[in-house]
């Protein structure tokens, strides 16, 4: 699912005007960002590894390294700093760097909506119930596709739009494994009192 989400973006952003250009920057823009997303996306076994104990902490915890994550990808891309790796060092077209900015700049909102999905992975893959991660990836996508198509054809596509339709598709996915994490808590609830009485 996580490979299907930017080619259903890219189907829809490849028609519009400039639409080549506006992919090159996307793909410049989505590939950088993976190296503070792939750092996020640890914590799916955070819980896994140190159980569900202490949560208030490890809220904190979570909380602390989204913040840094956000802090690092905003001083990558307003300062020198981009300009250096893009221009310089990578050789991308200055039309192609300057729609790159204002994608990274909506992806600096990537980390923090990845690590309140996988918070919610976690508690998942302690229960080892597992179908609602799933059927959160299929619903990113659905989702995805939904958004990108009544945007084109609102005319309201472009590469900022196609960023933050891939950025609402991963809140999709984690609106379903919050309910899920909330009804089987809410389930375990039920059936701890309905073995104490």
């Amino acid at each position: 699912m996580f490979a299907l989400s930017r080619p259903v973006l890219y189907a829809f952003v490849s028609r519009t005007p400039d639409g080549v250009l506006a992919i090159a920057a996307m793909r410049v823009a989505f590939d950088l960002s993976v190296m503070f997303q792939q750092a996020a996306n640890q914590f799916r076994h955070f819980f896994v590894t140190f159980g569900l104990s202490d949560i208030r902490r490890k809220k904190v915890f979570m909380a602390c390294i989204a913040a840094g994550l956000t802090v690092l990808m905003l001083t990558f891309v307003l300062t020198p700093l981009s300009v250096w790796v893009w221009r310089d060092l990578m050789a991308i077209p200055e039309p192609a760097r300057v729609l790159s900015i204002d994608v990274f700049l909506i992806l600096c909102l990537m980390p923090a909506v990845i690590i309140w999905r996988n918070y919610y992975h976690g508690h998942l893959m302690v229960n080892r119930r597992t179908n609602a991660m799933a059927l959160g990836g299929m619903l990113r996508v659905a989702s995805i596709f939904l958004l990108a198509y009544a945007a084109a054809a609102t005319g309201w596509l472009d590469h900022i739009t196609a960023a933050l339709i891939l950025l609402l598709g991963f809140v999709a996915e984690t609106l379903v494994v919050l309910i899920a994490v909330t009804h089987q808590k809410g389930q375990a609830l039920r059936e701890n009192a309905t073995a104490n009485m």
